[in-house]
């Protein structure tokens, strides 16, 4: 079996902005019906549970998309009486645009457009869910050394 490194639809430089919103809101319907918020989620639980956490606990989102994972990982850590600053960066403007949109009852959450190798933000967490299959070898290797 052999590696597909065929563009996504959500990809594709030149989508349409109803096409890219329609697939935002299909990936989010997915990843909830289907659990595919659990494993991140299930990250958080095995880092930050049961330590003495006193401060605002950074987690940037690489490739974030819609902001659907990091409105579940926000909501996660409000149960949890942890607080938490999370920042979702992508390439897309239309992905940035649809996700602050979706995240105006998140004051926790902020977006930033950018390709990843240019932030210089510290934090304590990186998530990357749905990311690194779009990466070639070479690049994933960049991209967690980069990490």
């Amino acid at each position: 079996m052999q590696r597909s490194f065929q563009l996504e639809l959500l990809d594709n430089p030149d989508i349409p902005t109803p096409d890219l919103y329609r697939n935002l809101y299909e990936l989010e319907v997915i990843n909830t019906y289907l659990g595919g918020y659990q494993i991140t989620l299930k990250g958080l639980s095995k880092f930050l549970l049961n330590k003495n956490i006193s401060k605002t606990i950074r987690i940037i989102d690489i490739g974030s998309g819609a902001g659907d994972t990091l409105r579940k990982m926000a909501q996660w850590c409000r149960k949890k009486h942890i607080k938490a600053e999370l920042i979702g960066i992508d390439l897309k403007d239309d992905c940035i645009a649809y996700a602050q949109e979706k995240s105006v009852d998140f004051p926790e959450i902020s977006f930033i457009q950018s390709d990843y190798q240019n932030i210089t933000i510290e934090a304590d967490l990186i998530t990357s869910a749905l990311f690194c299959h779009q990466l070639s070898d070479e690049q994933l290797v960049f991209y967690l050394r980069w990490c």
